[in-house]
């Protein structure tokens, strides 16, 4: 696999060797979960020689590609190589397998924007942001240069769980410092997952011994909430507290965060961030649930799972200070 290293990577690695399944994780990092060294290798999808040299080594009868830059704030489309020719390369490595029965390709939810409808032809998908377009660009690819059809497109939505890189210390941590302030009148739905389900799905995907599911694309994800509903999980959970602000504030504080970014600053709210915070993106997720059942861990369940281990890091802070 890809991006194994990752957030939702490490989670993938630990529901395969639950399994049983040897694992080749290739990614430039290490995991981030400080774990499963053993079966890293340091490596870049932009270089096609390792790629056929690993497949050429290894007789792989399964790929889960999760590599990938997934910066929401990009300006240019080159800064999604990794997303473009890396997954042609991965594409091109498959082409030469002769082993393999299936590959899943990760995609986005942000390949079309979020409250649109979803179109029947990917041909009439409007991207959102560049990283969009660039999974987008990847989609076509799949489906253009594939020389078998053995492969499932995902397309993770709001994942989240242990070592999520932004809301740990972002929504998370001002939630149990009491810091927390939500929109006023926010009725946006969105689409959640947790992120362990998440990889049960991606694994269940993976060994599903029907060939219809072949070509196929998914949105992952365990239920459509209300977005201030599954804060209002945290808030509870965390013991933390809310304040509701006017939007009219938020979309100011979004404009400022666009003029120190385009400074060379960092800011946690920007334009874009303001218009999907704000946005419902029912996305259709009863093909997953249809196929493969309900996720394994109850949203409860997970709620506690996360929160438990947010306690414990925010303690070492606290101690580290």
């Amino acid at each position: 696999m890809t991006g194994g290293s990752g957030f939702i990577g490490i989670h993938v690695v630990k529901e395969l060797l639950s399994r049983g399944y040897d694992v080749v994780n290739l990614d430039i990092k290490e995991p981030i979960d400080g774990q499963n060294f053993q079966y890293w290798y340091q490596g870049s999808i932009l270089n096609k020689d390792i790629l056929l040299d690993l497949f050429a080594e290894n007789r792989f009868e399964y790929v889960i590609h999760l590599a990938a830059v997934a910066k929401q704030n990009a300006n240019t489309l080159s800064e999604f190589e990794v997303n473009i020719q890396g997954t042609r390369n991965i594409i091109a490595a498959i082409n030469e397998s002769k082993f393999l029965r299936r590959a899943i390709y990760t995609s986005t939810q942000y390949v079309n924007e979020p409250g649109l409808k979803v179109p029947k032809l990917l041909s009439e998908y409007k991207p959102y942001g560049q990283y969009g377009k660039s999974k987008l660009i990847g989609e076509f690819d799949i489906r253009d240069q594939s020389r078998v059809n053995n492969w499932v497109i995902v397309r993770p939505t709001a994942i989240w769980g242990k070592f999520h890189p932004v809301l740990t210390w972002g929504l998370w941590w001002q939630i149990y410092r009491k810091r927390y302030f939500h929109p006023r009148n926010d009725f946006a739905v969105k689409p959640y997952g947790y992120v362990m389900n998440t990889a049960w799905q991606i694994v269940q995907l993976l060994e599903f011994n029907l060939f219809d599911i072949n070509s196929q694309t998914y949105y992952l994800a365990d239920e459509l909430i209300l977005q201030r509903e599954w804060v209002h999980r945290f808030i509870k959970s965390l013991n933390g507290r809310q304040s509701n602000i006017p939007i009219s504030l938020i979309w100011l504080l979004s404009k400022i965060g666009d003029l120190i970014i385009n400074l060379g600053g960092n800011f946690p709210l920007y334009s874009s961030r303001f218009r999907n915070l704000l946005q419902s993106n029912p996305v259709n997720i009863e093909p997953i649930i249809n196929l493969l059942g309900t996720p394994p861990i109850h949203p409860i369940e997970s709620i506690e799972h996360v929160s438990d281990w947010l306690l414990k890091e925010y303690s070492k802070r606290r101690i580290t200070k």
